[in-house]
């Protein structure tokens, strides 16, 4: 019987989440299994999507932040686009549209 050699290569507890580099031939440890294996499994291509869904949200509500922040400046200065539109009008459509994208996520 042959023995395994999976040193250098990155392991992950199962149940822990944990990484780790095999360092030594043999067998995997109990409870762990090849990453690049792990990421193939459902539960890690879930959490891969979850975790996408996240950073947009993050990066939505820094927009909305942001957009928020000019809304204030365009109460402060009514003045108005080059397309005739209030920029306070622009800027609230603009957080509308953030708001129903972060809804849909």
């Amino acid at each position: 019987m042959q023995t395994r050699d999976y040193r250098e290569q990155k392991i992950i507890n199962t149940d822990t989440k944990e990484l780790a580099v095999v360092e030594t031939i043999g067998d995997l440890p109990q409870g762990f299994m090849l990453f690049e294996d792990y990421k193939l499994t459902d539960e890690y291509i879930q959490q891969q999507v979850e975790d996408e869904a996240e950073i947009q949200k993050i990066q939505i509500i820094s927009e909305i932040e942001t957009l928020d922040i000019k809304r204030i400046r365009a109460i402060c200065e009514p003045e108005t686009r080059d397309d005739g539109k209030p920029w306070l009008q622009y800027y609230t459509e603009q957080i509308v549209e953030l708001r129903e994208k972060l809804q849909e996520l």
